[in-house]
């Protein structure tokens, strides 16, 4: 039995310039088949995945999200063929670090299904926020409620959250936040009570999720490990996401002509930050315009000239 650990080991986001890392496992429950009226206005729905024998071919797109805009462009699961059950189990590299991350960043999860040449349709989508209440950085694994008929919705609050209660199924949920606290070592640790307990734990999820009307989507997020200590990622950052987005207008602009930033309807200096310290410059709006001549267009003014005075000496 070992004993509760009392210490809580950080790093700050701001810290780690590393991509993150999500793990796609598995889709459960039933999908519904549209009635026979979309049938027969759409004849070709008979030929999409929703008729296919087994389980059809599906994928999951993922992207980040914070203030209901993107943050980077979305990633997709590889194509796997399926068998008797919607599994994954794959780790997807998102395009976006731990120190890109606000504190409001989202995780929103689409499911797509091929429903014919060039045609997704969305199987339904899922949203679930990378920090959690306490601005620390999720672990672990999720099982995320996925809203049928729908894409995953980035705005905050989402219509598509992953961790809506379901009315008289609660019990999913709450052990859910017994395994955490379990992993963050809140509870003693008993090696082979543990073994008993989760496996009871699958057993009670399989059969809530059997018996929901919706579908489930399993995600896991990464653990990360500093000079062999587990240590979790807290939400640490300086500038709110409008000045960080500012700051990113500044890096990737090239300043022709001095102007104003005006950000939030106030005029703004653009700061110069070096590591003995700040100076700050100011910039006139109006710039001053420099002449330089071109010898290209001196020439054939030259010749133009010469043109027209041949042309009055002739008249």
């Amino acid at each position: 039995m070992e004993e509760l650990d009392d210490k809580f080991c950080y790093v700050h986001s701001s810290s780690l310039d590393t991509r993150i890392q999500i793990k796609i496992g598995t889709l459960e429950g039933k999908r519904q088949k549209p009635d026979y009226e979309k049938l027969l206005t759409d004849p070709m729905l008979k030929f999409s995945g929703l008729y296919q024998d087994g389980c059809s071919d599906l994928m999951v797109v993922c992207q980040v999200f914070a203030d209901g805009r993107p943050l980077a462009l979305p990633v997709s699961t590889s194509y796997k063929a399926f068998t008797s059950r919607w599994n994954w189990n794959e780790w997807v590299t998102l395009p976006v670090m731990f120190s890109d991350l606000p504190r409001n960043a989202q995780l929103a999860l689409t499911v797509y299904d091929c429903l014919g040449p060039s045609q997704m349709q969305p199987i339904g989508g899922t949203t679930i926020s990378l920090f959690g209440k306490h601005g620390v950085f999720r672990q672990g694994m999720l099982d995320l409620r996925v809203w049928p008929n729908k894409e995953a919705d980035g705005n905050f609050p989402s219509s598509t959250h992953g961790k809506a209660r379901d009315h008289g199924k609660e019990q999913m949920q709450r052990l859910a936040k017994l395994s955490k606290k379990h992993r963050n070592g809140h509870l003693a640790k008993v090696d082979w009570l543990d073994r008993l307990t989760f496996r009871e734990i699958e057993m009670i999820n399989e059969k809530e999720k059997r018996n929901s009307e919706y579908m489930y989507l399993m995600v896991e997020f990464p653990t990360i490990e500093m000079d062999g200590t587990l240590v979790s990622v807290a939400s640490y950052h300086s500038a709110t996401l409008s000045e960080h987005l500012v700051e990113l207008q500044l890096s990737f602009t090239s300043l022709i002509a001095p102007m104003d930033w005006i950000v939030l309807g106030e005029k703004h200096a653009v700061v110069f930050y070096e590591q003995d310290g700040d100076e700050v410059y100011q910039f006139r709006v109006n710039a001053d315009i420099v002449t330089v001549p071109d010898h290209e267009i001196l020439q054939l003014l030259e010749i133009n000239t010469a043109d027209t005075a041949e042309s009055m000496t002739a008249l």
